[in-house]
Order: C-alpha cells, then sequence, then structure tokens
C-alpha cells in the first residue's frame, strides 16, 4: 500500500485496496459471545461450532464459572473464524464498571449477547458499548426449552405463541432501553437445530460477508493513515528550501519582488502536491471511474480549493488574508532600512512562505484522509 500511495497518490491506494478486498478470506475474523455468568456461553459457543461438548476442542461447561479470561476456538466449517468465549459478567472478577476493559471489545469483530432468561438492563449496557465500538451484536435466549417446558403446564398451550410472546417481549424492552434495531434468537444448545437456530445461522452467514469487510477496513484504516501522514511529513521536511529562495526574494529592496516570488513559489510546487496526493483533477477523475460514482461527489469531501482554481489570483487573496500577513506588511516596510530591513524582511518572508507551504500540506493530507475514509464507509 505504501509503494502504491508513493506512486500513484490515492487513486493508486484506493486500487489496491480493490485488489485486497477481492479476496476476503484471509481476514480473520472474532465473535464475541458474551452474557452474565451461567448463561449457558461455553455451551452455545460449542453449539454454534458444531462441536459436543465431550469432544476434544469444546469449551468447558459446568455449574461453576468455568470461563476465567477469553478464550478462542475455531469454526470447523468457518476458515480464519474464531469464536470468543468470554468471561460471564455478574462474577467477583468481572463487574459491570471494569467488563469492558477486561475483556477489550476492541479485539472481536462481532458479538452474541446470550441471555438464559429475560433480557435485564446489563444486556442493553453491553450492547450500547459495542455499538459504541462500531461492532455489531446479536441478542440469544439460551435455554429457551426451559420457557416452552414451563408453559406446557398452561390449559391452552401453544408453541409458536409462546415463541412469539417471547420475542416480542424480548424486542420491546431493549428497545425501551435504548437498543437501536435489536436482533434477537431463541436458541437451546441441547437441541441447537431447533427453534430459531436455523434463523440464526442464516442471518449470520448474509451478514457474514458485511463482518469480513467491516474487518478488513478496521484492519487497513490505521496503516493507511500513517502511509498518508508519512507523505505529509516527507513533503513537509522539504519546504525549507522553498522557504530560503522566499526570503531571498523579500531580502532584495524591489517593491513587490517578494511577494511575486512567493506567489511563483506556490504556482509551482501546489499542483505536485496535489499530484502526490492524488487530489488533481486527472486523478479524481481516474479514481471516480474505478469506484463507479461521479467525481462531484469525491470533491464534497475536499474543503482545500481545487487544484483547477489554482491561479495567481487565489494565491495573492491567501497570501493576503494569512495570520502573518501584518508582519510581511512590516518587513516590507523596513527593507528601506540598511542591512537591518533584509534580514527582517528576509526573515519574516521564510516564515511565511513555510507556514503557507505546512498549510498546504496540513489541508491536503486532511483531505485525502477524509475521501479515504468517505469510500470506506460507501458501499
Amino acid at each position: 500500500m505504501n509503494v502504491a500511495f508513493d506512486s500513484g497518490g490515492l487513486p493508486a491506494l484506493v486500487s489496491k485496496l480493490f485488489e485486497l478486498q477481492q479476496n476476503l478470506e484471509g481476514i480473520p475474523i472474532n465473535i464475541g459471545v458474551t452474557g452474565e455468568a451461567g448463561c449457558g456461553k461455553s455451551s452455545l459457543v460449542n453449539a454454534i461450532r458444531g462441536v459436543a461438548h465431550d469432544e476434544p476442542g469444546a469449551a468447558p461447561i459446568g455449574v461453576t464459572e468455568t470461563t476465567m479470561i477469553p478464550t478462542s476456538y475455531p469454526h470447523p466449517a468457518l476458515t480464519n473464524v474464531q469464536i470468543w468465549d468470554l468471561p460471564g459478567l455478574g462474577t467477583p472478577n468481572f463487574q459491570l464498571g471494569n467488563y469492558r476493559e477486561l475483556v477489550g471489545f476492541s479485539r472481536y469483530d462481532f458479538f452474541i449477547i446470550a441471555a438464559s432468561e429475560r433480557f435485564k438492563e446489563n444486556h442493553a449496557q453491553l450492547a450500547k458499548w459495542i455499538g459504541e465500538s462500531g461492532r455489531r451484536f446479536y441478542f440469544v435466549r439460551t435455554k429457551i426449552d426451559s420457557d416452552i417446558e414451563a408453559s406446557r403446564r398452561r390449559t391452552h398451550f401453544n408453541q409458536e405463541e409462546v415463541l412469539a410472546v417471547i420475542r416480542e417481549d424480548s424486542l420491546r424492552y431493549l428497545g425501551e432501553q435504548g437498543v437501536k434495531s435489536p436482533q434477537a434468537f431463541l436458541v437451546t444448545s441441547l437441541d441447537f437445530n431447533s427453534y430459531d437456530s436455523s434463523h440464526l445461522r442464516e442471518t449470520l452467514a448474509r451478514e457474514f460477508p458485511i463482518h469480513r469487510k467491516r474487518a478488513f477496513l478496521r484492519s487497513i484504516r490505521d496503516p493507511c493513515f500513517e502511509i498518508i501522514q508519512r507523505k505529509k511529513t516527507a513533503l513537509s521536511s522539504e519546504v525549507w528550501k522553498l522557504a530560503l529562495l522566499s526570503s531571498a526574494a523579500a531580502a532584495v529592496p524591489i517593491p513587490g519582488l517578494g511577494f511575486a516570488c512567493d506567489s511563483g513559489i506556490l504556482l509551482r510546487n501546489l499542483p505536485f502536491y496535489y499530484q502526490s496526493f492524488g487530489l488533481d483533477e486527472e486523478s479524481l477523475t481516474r479514481m471516480s471511474v474505478e469506484i463507479a460514482k461521479p467525481v462531484e461527489e469525491l470533491k464534497t469531501q475536499i474543503t482545500s480549493p481545487q487544484s483547477t482554481d489554482l491561479n495567481r489570483s487565489l494565491l495573492y487573496k491567501l497570501l493576503s488574508a494569512s495570520p502573518g500577513m501584518g508582519l510581511m506588511a512590516g518587513g516590507y516596510l523596513l527593507r528601506g532600512v540598511p542591512i537591518v530591513g533584509s534580514v527582517v524582511s528576509g526573515g519574516i518572508a521564510f516564515t511565511m512562505t513555510q507556514r503557507m507551504l505546512n498549510w498546504f500540506l496540513w489541508s491536503l493530507a486532511a483531505d485525502t484522509e477524509r475521501v479515504l475514509h468517505w469510500l470506506m464507509h460507501s458501499d
């Protein structure tokens, strides 16, 4: 990705990301199964994996707290998928106040929040935390066979009606707790082929590509932004040479020479900066074709002046509006003072040109990050 960006700016980097995205099977997916202690998390982990409790490699289950640290188990059929049995919430070691930090929500790509009885405030809080981390989640009511068995004692028993009432009650409560668009599934690990297990499998299969894509984007976000920052730093390290030219011109006591030199330096170098980041008109047009989006949509993410708008009039306006214009004007007034005036004028010009070029670099780097972020989160 670094080589691509150095050779062709943002369009080349986006092209490389598209190429990498063509095969997401190599992207690891981590599923966190969480919930209160004793809700049947470990049994659910085994059921999702299709592993019996007494098989080698099964998550241990028991009436006491068996999961003391997050433990991963590979999915036998899904490549690079790890299902994590997380410690139970509410035990002496894992209280609500420290659970998020101890478990480390950022490690996982999405979550299954399990409950063996009614969903409670703790489950809603877990969902809010997970949502804040940018991950998705599913609610699963385990041990639903116990609810069905208890309902059989009623005079008029209808299994589908009982399941419908439990689903509606669960979704209503979670909605009242502020959970947006919750999905709830009713299962039993003793007979995982019954109740909502098939619906859960279908949902996971349907949305799994989305989770893989999001995991991919999270994995490349920081490296991409680091690449952009390295480019900014590299270009910024050369700014002093251009500022030195501006300083030399400013030291000459000819009215307007320094200002003209400054605008000339900017006109010659700013197009190079646009090309380096891939924000020039040609690069944006090429990228819009590859991603099949109008170039105008790309430009809405750019706050810097468009590369096509660069002209001497715009640069005069930027220079005259810069924060140090008062100092620069003072430098021009001092040019008539022998030696001292030239030194002061040259120093002020050096500072102002350096600041202006660095401002452009920082602005273009921020625009590049903004466009890349927009592309990552668009369809």
